[in-house]
Order: C-alpha cells, then sequence, then structure tokens
C-alpha cells in the first residue's frame, strides 16, 4: 500500500485557525477553508490497483500535535493503515499548505489558499490547477463544491537505468472539511527490458470529524 496519496493527501491534511489567535499573521487558511485542528481526524477507503485482485484498505487520518514556535506552522500527522502507522509533516505558512513525505515521488503536496476555478501554482516537482468545483457523492456522503486541483509532475532519468516517472493527482477539497476524495495515477516507463509500471489509487472519505477548539 502506498503513502498518501498517493500519498493524502489524503491524502488529506496544527492548530493553524487563526480565529483561535494561535497563529496571527503567519496564517491565513482559517476553518473555513481547511479544518486543521489537532484532534481532527478523516477516515478513507483506499483502493490500490497495484496488487492483483485490486487491494482495500481503510486509512484513519488524525492531527496529533502541533509546533509554533518557528515562522512557519508544523503539525504531525498520522496515518494508521488496517496494517501499519505512517506519520508525515503538514506545514502551514500564510496562505500556503503543505505536505512533505519521507518517501515515495513527488514528495511534496502544496496548497494554495483560497481556491478558485482557474488558479494555478507550481513548485520544485510539480505544477497545480483548480480544474473545476465539483458535486461528489459516494457511500460516504455528498459534497457539493469540492474544488478539484490536479498536480502533474515528472522526474527524468539521470543515467540508461533509471526510468522517467509521470503522477498525475486529482484532490477534491470540500470547504471546512478538507480533502473528500483523491486518485493517483502514476505511470514509470520501464528500462530497456523490462515492463512498464502502473498504478491507480483512489482515496475516498467514509467519515470524519472536526475538532472546532
Amino acid at each position: 500500500m502506498k503513502n498518501l496519496p498517493v500519498y493524502i493527501i489524503l491524502i488529506i491534511t496544527v492548530s493553524f485557525v487563526t480565529g483561535c489567535g494561535l497563529f496571527g499573521s503567519r496564517n491565513s487558511i482559517g476553518q473555513t477553508h481547511f479544518p486543521l485542528t489537532p484532534g481532527s481526524s478523516w477516515t478513507y477507503a483506499v483502493y490500490d490497483s497495484v496488487p492483483v485482485p485490486p487491494e482495500r484498505d481503510t486509512v484513519q487520518v488524525s492531527i496529533l500535535k502541533t509546533d509554533t514556535t518557528s515562522e512557519e506552522i508544523q503539525s504531525l500527522w498520522e496515518l494508521k493503515y488496517t496494517g501499519h502507522t505512517d506519520s508525515i509533516t503538514v506545514v502551514s505558512s500564510r496562505n500556503t499548505l503543505r505536505f512533505d513525505f519521507p518517501q515515495g515521488f513527488p514528495g511534496t503536496k502544496l496548497i494554495v489558499f483560497p481556491l478558485k476555478v482557474g488558479k494555478k501554482w507550481s513548485d520544485a516537482n510539480s505544477s497545480y490547477a483548480v480544474v473545476s468545483k465539483d458535486t461528489v457523492s459516494w457511500s460516504g456522503g455528498t459534497f457539493y463544491k469540492s474544488y478539484q486541483i490536479v498536480q502533474k509532475a515528472s522526474k527524468k532519468p539521470n543515467n540508461d537505468i533509471q526510468s522517467i516517472t509521470h503522477d498525475t493527482t486529482n484532490y477534491w477539497i470540500e470547504p471546512g472539511i478538507g480533502i473528500v476524495k483523491v486518485r493517483q495515477f502514476e505511470y514509470i516507463a520501464g528500462p530497456p527490458g523490462m515492463a512498464d509500471y502502473v498504478s491507480d489509487t483512489v482515496w475516498m472519505l467514509l467519515s470524519y470529524k472536526i475538532n472546532q477548539m
């Protein structure tokens, strides 16, 4: 099982709330854009196409604690799978939210608020675009104003042995709730004599708890 989202983004994404008076001018995201308070949690069904037959898992994403002593506000997130537990660091600075993953490509997910259709940005590895505002629905609920963000990343080989990697991740973020759906498609062109690698992973929100502090 790959880490969020897909490394969730999840994955999914500290006590960042400006209304609590903890962050001052360092953060302008706020609860109405993306809830980021410790104690908040999201539970996802995760479908991974790589195993045969495809694998289904359940992952609970929880915000454990927040460090506000530096200019960037950092929080520790726990990703609890059925068979193991991972953690990631999430960093908030003014209007940006950055997910740092210890492994995998790309290792960073960057969200810039406020979200609006047509907005674009980029970082060292990826380009991002808010492409639509959708209604998404499944057994976990119906979400009527989810912004779809497309992240595209690629990595070229440094020699003949390494492979070209292309990664496209779609996120649906519902204001006030967080990430409600993620789909990650990864394609690795195999070197001569070896097969290509293709992975299609989907995260779907089943339930959530938002700590209002």
